[in-house]
């Protein structure tokens, strides 16, 4: 079975540890993170491996 690809939007309060939990799940795969400020949304995907910002 594939794994479930999630995009998190929003990189301020909540949604790092959103893209955390999917980092680290083996059923999911972090694919991309957007935030409207454009400076979180960089850091958040290098430190949990998404593919796109």
């Amino acid at each position: 079975m594939d794994n479930v690809r999630v995009g998190v939007i929003g990189c301020g309060v909540i949604g790092p540890r959103y893209a955390e939990v999917a980092a680290s799940s083996s059923l999911m795969e972090l694919a991309a993170v957007a935030d409207l400020i454009p400076e979180p949304a960089p850091d958040t995907a290098a430190q949990h491996g998404a593919c796109r910002v």
